[in-house]
């Protein structure tokens, strides 16, 4: 995967899939989880919304990197020679790993004079300025460019087939690998990894990294403030960056769905319609206390995803016409999953809760 690009502030939820919310270009109504009074103005525009500066980037001293980010990384310190401790660090990863302790570098031109503390300081400043970016391009890429394709294709079939208890499930596979990267690219992450990861931090007793605080200049971004986070989020970007490059979990998971399990269309009625969040894929227990998936697709159309039925095979989609009520319990569940807020497409809490 060799893409980039110049965005610094990057969409946790896609901008793309945010505005089948949308009024006017590119607004939505944001409100806050507990916030039931939507008098004021909670118009947001989706360009800074659902999203973090520098949230799918890689720099210096990353724990996860490859070879080839160390090199664009370290290339300010081509035409000088770095010694730590009596070691001369040569390898572009030995670099990397020992970039924490910067501090105590030497920096010698090749001649061998040693570079003063203000041109070392400069060069700190030059390499921390290198991002590699290729995670958040390749979402765009590979991703959110086909969204509003997926979603006039699935509707189409919908038209086409008004009131079928099932369609033809086309851009299926789109559709299931769309939703299962946003369940791991939201915050909180996916489910089940938290959940083993919060395990595993009490088995070997760091659960104290929660609350290790990194100092303000030692961070490698300003969200990472702890050493918890820090390690959390370079397993995921590890992740994300196999996922574009077809391996790892997430597509493990994603695989195991197109293949096993059916994905139901719900239908809202005229009257209501579905909200969505920044934490839209949603995990519920069914009346069958099963788990299941729900992700809204746009304000009228609910995708979940269900154990795979004999009689309704992974070539179609079944679909199912919600009454009101239905709408709204689907609704609160969403509304409770979110982490900050929630979407509307009209500013009436009535279209959306009873």
């Amino acid at each position: 995967m060799d893409l980039d690009t110049d965005a610094v502030f990057h969409h946790l939820v896609p901008q793309t899939y945010m505005r089948g919310w949308k009024h006017g270009k590119s607004s939505v109504y944001f409100i806050a989880k507990n916030d039931e009074n939507i008098d004021q103005d909670w118009t947001r525009n989706t360009k800074r919304l659902a999203g973090i500066d520098y949230f799918y980037s890689r720099r210096a001293g990353a724990l996860y990197r490859t070879k080839k980010d160390c090199k664009k990384f370290f290339k300010p310190l081509s035409g000088y020679r770095v010694v730590l401790e009596n070691q001369v660090l040569t390898h572009p990863l030995e670099l990397n790993d020992h970039f924490s302790r910067y501090d105590k570098w030497d920096i010698y031109l090749l001649n061998g004079t040693k570079v003063s503390e203000e041109k070392k300081q400069s060069l700190k400043k030059e390499i921390l300025n290198i991002h590699v970016r290729d995670i958040e391009a390749g979402w765009d890429y590979y991703y959110e460019n086909f969204w509003n394709s997926i979603v006039e294709d699935i509707l189409g079939q919908l038209i086409r087939n008004r009131y079928s208890s099932s369609i033809k499930a086309v851009r299926r596979s789109e559709l299931i690998k769309f939703m299962v990267s946003l369940e791991w690219r939201t915050s909180p992450s996916h489910p089940v990894f938290m959940e083993i990861y919060e395990e595993l931090l009490d088995i070997v007793n760091l659960s104290s990294l929660k609350t290790m605080k990194i100092p303000e200049e030692n961070r490698l971004y300003s969200f990472l403030d702890t050493e918890y986070k820090e390690f959390i989020h370079n397993i995921l970007l590890k992740y994300y960056y196999e996922f574009l490059n077809d391996r790892g979990p997430i597509i493990v998971e994603a695989n195991k769905i197109i293949n096993e399990l059916t994905v139901e269309l719900l239908i809202a009625p005229l009257d209501t319609e579905f909200i969505t969040s920044d934490n839209p894929v949603c995990r519920l227990q069914n009346s069958a206390n099963r788990t299941e998936y729900v992700f809204p697709i746009n304000n009228k159309i609910l995708c979940a995803i269900r154990k795979n039925s004999s009689l309704i095979p992974t070539e179609f989609y079944r679909v199912n016409y919600l009454n009101k009520n239905r709408v709204f319990y689907y609704n609160e569940a969403l509304r409770k999953n979110c982490t900050e807020g929630y979407i509307l497409k009209e500013k009436n809490l009535s279209l959306y809760f009873k």
